[in-house]
C-alpha cells in the first residue's frame, strides 16, 4: 500500500516532522507539501497522512482546504493527523476547528509536537510567540512516540 504525506508548513517545522514521520513508514511513501502541489491526486494511495501547524487556532488554510474538497476520498482511505502546535491542553479545540467532524471520526490524530526558531519568524508571528507562548529561543520537540504511532496505525 502506498502512503502519501502531505502537509503546510509556514517555517518548516513541520515539514520536518513529515519527513520524519516518512523515514518510520515502511511501505511506499511520498512527502508533498500543499504550497507546492496544492491539488495531488489521491487515487493511488491507501493511506493519506495530513500535517499542519496551527496558527491562530487553526489549522493552516491550504490543510483546511485540501481536506474539504477530498473529503469523500478521504473517508474512503486510511487517514491520519499529526500536528504541529505550542499548547497541548488546547488540541481538542483547535481540532474541532480545522477538520471535518467526519474526517476527525476516522482518522488517528496524533500531536506532533514543536519546532520553531522565533528569529526565523516575521516580526508579527515573533512577537505573538513570544509574548503569548513564552518562547524567546529556538526550540525543537518532535513526540517521535506519536509519530510512531501514527505511522504504525496506517500500517496495520
Amino acid at each position: 500500500m502506498k502512503t502519501l504525506i502531505v502537509f503546510s508548513s509556514k517555517y518548516g517545522g513541520t515539514a520536518q516532522m513529515a519527513e520524519e514521520l516518512s523515514k518510520m513508514i515502511s511501505t511506499s511513501v511520498e512527502v508533498r507539501d500543499l504550497a507546492k502541489n496544492p491539488d495531488p491526486e489521491l487515487d493511488e494511495y491507501g493511506a493519506i497522512l495530513i500535517g499542519t501547524s496551527i496558527y491562530a487556532g487553526r489549522a493552516r488554510k491550504d490543510v483546511r482546504k485540501f481536506c474539504d474538497q477530498n473529503l469523500a476520498k478521504l473517508l474512503h482511505k486510511k487517514t491520519g493527523i499529526f500536528i504541529s502546535c505550542w499548547f497541548e491542553d488546547k488540541l481538542d479545540e483547535y481540532i474541532e476547528k480545522s477538520f471535518p467532524a467526519k474526517l476527525v471520526e476516522t482518522s488517528r490524530i496524533v500531536l506532533a509536537g514543536i519546532i520553531a526558531d522565533p528569529s526565523e519568524m516575521s516580526i508579527l508571528d515573533r512577537f505573538v510567540v513570544k509574548t503569548i507562548a513564552k518562547i524567546k529561543e529556538p526550540v525543537t520537540q518532535i513526540k517521535h512516540d506519536n509519530l510512531r504511532e501514527l505511522a504504525a496505525s496506517i500500517e496495520e
